[in-house]
């Protein structure tokens, strides 16, 4: 071995080793131990970089492959309408709780008031979910979602009108927490059994977890959109 950068030990052919000086005019033998050396360096660093870009290149095809994997289910066009819809509309509904929290609360000044409002809410779901997946499995879930979304945007309007009015009274924001509890109770079976109509049963798996997902992103989204527009307006 021959570090050129110092002086260092060549084993050279012959029974004895010697000590070469790299300030000594090279001679033939050197020049092609340079030559042979320069080469296998060069060799040795093309291969080092061929082995990191094949590791770069495994990771991007990994991380790639793990994104598909993970989003698998969205290459199905009907689920990817659906999930998209979902994120939008869980979102807007735990802004408009948020909301409806907020206008009792300056009404009433009154926590009582304000554990009402989402106990009204909180009864019809108990009561008429069973209901609703009777109805999921009896009746168009198509034709459900959309009912129950209209149902909601006509309350929604309801509510919007009356507080622009400065009409509204703490009896009417409880009926209306009541009926949204009611519509919900057909909307989520409806939403949740419409799945396995969407994907294939290779993709169910992944498409019901996504949703799942989806259920827990849109509680923390939600309630943080709507608290920014509080602040705002």
């Amino acid at each position: 071995w021959y570090n050129w950068d110092k002086c260092a030990l060549t084993l050279l052919p012959g029974p004895q080793s010697q000590i070469l000086d790299p300030n000594a005019p090279p001679s033939p033998r050197l020049t092609s131990l340079q030559r042979g050396g320069t080469l296998l360096g060069h060799a040795e660093t093309l291969r080092i970089q061929n082995e990191n870009t094949g590791k770069k290149s495994a990771r991007i095809m990994s991380w790639g492959s793990t994104f598909r994997r993970t989003f698998s289910s969205l290459k199905h066009r009907d689920f990817l309408i659906l999930w998209s819809g979902s994120v939008v509309s869980q979102s807007g509904d735990w802004m408009d709780q948020i909301a409806l929290n907020w206008l009792v609360l300056e009404i009433t000044d009154s926590p009582l008031s304000l554990g009402l409002v989402n106990l009204w809410r909180a009864i019809p779901v108990l009561i008429l979910t069973p209901l609703g997946g009777v109805a999921a499995d009896h009746w168009e879930r198509r034709r459900i979602l959309m009912v129950t979304q209209s149902i909601y945007m006509v309350l929604a309007f309801a509510l919007g009108a009356l507080v622009t009015s400065g009409a509204v009274n703490l009896w009417e924001i409880y009926v209306i927490a009541a009926l949204r509890g009611a519509v919900m109770s057909f909307n989520m079976p409806a939403r949740q059994s419409m799945i396995s109509d969407l994907v294939p049963r290779k993709d169910l798996s992944n498409a019901i977890a996504l949703n799942s997902a989806t259920i827990h992103l849109t509680r923390v989204l939600g309630p943080s959109l709507g608290g920014v527009l509080i602040a705002l307006l």
